[in-house]
């Protein structure tokens, strides 16, 4: 499983190498707030019962 901090380590180096990847890096950040919005969702679901 990939951690945060690799994620941001990988993210440095292809914004480093590529300076067009800013699109790729901002799509990936649109889905990694998508995802924790989903898995807030369900810990509230849970929670609540």
């Amino acid at each position: 499983m990939t951690t945060a901090l690799d994620a941001a380590r990988l993210l440095a180096s292809l914004l480093a190498t590529n300076p067009s990847a800013t699109a790729v890096i901002e799509e990936a950040r649109d889905d990694y707030d998508a995802a924790l919005r989903t898995v807030r969702g369900r810990m509230r679901a849970d929670l609540a019962g």
